[in-house]
């Protein structure tokens, strides 16, 4: 029988005694626990980094009674130390300032009374002043501190920054009274998913180290090809087996659902998510899911910032997108946080490039631009739930139904989408909402397909049917009748679909939107002789 998959599974020493698989990251792991250091890594939902927190908690406290048969056992010979785990993920919700102080001090008192702290509220003596006073008396580098999901409670409220200011104040307090006792401590090793300033833990930790970015460090959470290949090959036998594929077909299929993520600054990394893989090996008969979107991938902190930004609007959804190097490797404002560098730190891009201190970003996997179109697609047709059950016969609509039908369907959504919110002002803005809603609807769409001699608009597979389509944006019934002539010419001069790999039929159509009626008035397949107005 093959070792358990590690799905949902964060403690290490339950992990190693289950019989489950563990990939093994402790050499990297001991190689940060050997200093005495205060480290900090950023990393979305979903790829570790609480198991990363239990494997330093175990190390540390129970040496290597966990380790067997791990690369740890042949380097680390360190002693044991008290350790202190807060996990912040918690606190999220509360009735009032005082409640959430209470909510606080509640998880920090429990968390250091494992290591001896004792606080009596009878003593009048405030909470972290006793803490503070407590952690002073301590013998130097006796405590190991591991923070998970340090932002939780700031992430859950970016949509409000009273609270928001609230919560940063109590938290700087906390930051700045294990700062002043920093003696006491052996190694710290805060996570999150975004950097805030004003928490204290930037601003007063002047020797916290931020790995995020850093070379070493890129493969310290996610999967790599090596890993996958080495640590599950029970279960790619038997996923090569359910779907009949080759070990080559199986794993370019994973990457490109599940691979493409790169965390470090030379951008030559690159890692799966752990919970869409192991997702997969656990039902591969189900295909290839967006697991990832579907369990986590929509942090509070990303979709409250949908909904009051630019973020929202389709054409942004597949425009090149570049970062500085400073953006993304400084803290943020709450103020101004900028949504290039969330969409970076939530996983829904990442690093594809570095040149002359750019980076250029893109979307790691399928499933991510998939997911994100998903967002785009929702924002859109928010208040339109008759529209969004007509949309779900798209898919059948497109493999088996007529052109006109077709475009109907597409009218359908254009009419339900909030034209004050969202104007279609062009070709290149009527383009991406079509992108968008076909992605929305989990079709397998490319949009700006390359060839010899040009670059189709949009491409969709739907059945046995692989259809091109080219758009144009036209104002007036005269001027959409020509730019439809155009399209049909464009298609022949620069042979869309000609040579296509897909064993499908190529269909290949034209279609015009025109900005007064707000809907596509033309359309015509090119094997026809005469186009048809709408």
């Amino acid at each position: 029988m093959p070792p358990f998959l590690p799905i949902g599974l964060s403690n290490f020493p339950s992990l190693r005694l289950s019989n489950t698989v563990y990939v093994d990251k402790t050499k990297l792991i001991c190689g940060l626990a050997a200093e005495n250091q205060r480290l900090f890594l950023v990393r979305p939902r979903r790829f570790g980094k609480s198991l990363l927190l239990s494997t330093f908690e175990s190390l540390f406290q129970d040496g290597l009674k966990y380790f067997a048969g791990l690369e740890a056992e042949k380097i680390w010979n360190d002693q044991t130390y008290q350790v202190v785990r807060i996990d912040f993920s918690p606190l999220k919700i509360y009735r009032s300032y005082s409640d959430f102080q209470t909510q606080l001090e509640s998880r920090i008192r429990s968390a250091f009374a494992r290591a001896g702290f004792d606080y009596r509220p009878e003593s009048g003596i405030l909470f972290f002043d006793a803490l503070e006073s407590w952690l002073l008396s301590l013998k130097n580098a006796s405590l190991v501190l591991l923070v998970d999901e340090y932002d939780a409670p700031l992430t859950a409220h970016i949509d409000d920054s009273d609270v928001f200011s609230t919560i940063k104040q109590l938290l700087a307090q906390f930051y700045g009274i294990i700062k002043s006792a920093d003696q006491a401590f052996r190694f710290v090793f805060i996570t999150g998913i975004t950097k805030f300033q004003g928490t204290s833990i930037f601003s007063e930790f002047n020797n916290l180290q931020d790995l995020t970015l850093q070379k070493d460090y890129g493969a310290l959470l996610g999967y790599t090809d090596s890993e996958i290949k080495r640590f599950f090959p029970e279960y790619l036998e038997a996923s090569m087996k359910t779907l009949g594929l080759t070990e080559h077909e199986l794993m370019e299929l994973m990457r490109k659902h599940y691979d493409g993520y790169c965390f470090e600054e030379t951008c030559t990394q690159h890692v799966f998510t752990p919970w869409s893989v192991l997702s997969f090996f656990k039902t591969p008969s189900r295909g290839f899911k967006p697991y990832w979107y579907d369990s986590a991938g929509q942090p509070a902190v990303l979709l409250k910032f949908l909904t009051h930004h630019a973020l929202s609007h389709p054409e942004y959804y597949d425009s090149p997108k570049i970062a500085s190097y400073r953006s993304l490797a400084a803290t943020q404002n709450y103020e101004n946080i900028d949504e290039t560098t969330l969409l970076v730190q939530t996983g829904y891009l990442t690093l594809k490039h570095f040149e002359n201190d750019v980076f250029t970003l893109g979307y790691p996997n399928k499933e991510v631009a998939t997911a994100m179109a998903q967002l785009y697609c929702d924002e859109l047709l928010r208040n339109a739930s008759e529209s969004r059950l007509k949309l779900a016969r798209l898919p059948k609509i497109l493999a088996n139904g007529t052109l006109e039908e077709i475009v109907a369907l597409f009218n359908t959504a254009f009419e339900a989408v909030n034209y004050q919110d969202y104007p279609v002002t062009s070709e290149h803005a009527c383009r991406a909402f079509l992108h968008v809603l076909l992605l929305g609807a989990a079709m397998v769409t490319t949009a700006e397909f390359s060839n010899a001699h040009g670059r189709s608009d949009l491409e969709v597979e739907a059945g046995d049917r692989h259809w091109i389509f080219e758009l144009k944006f036209a104002t007036g019934a005269s001027a959409a009748q020509r730019q439809l002539d155009d399209a049909l010419e464009q298609i022949r001069s620069r042979r869309y679909g000609a040579g296509h790999l897909s064993e499908r039929r190529i269909m290949r159509a034209a279609l015009v939107f025109d900005g007064r009626a707000r809907r596509f008035t033309h359309c015509a397949e090119l094997r026809e002789e005469s186009p048809r107005s709408l």
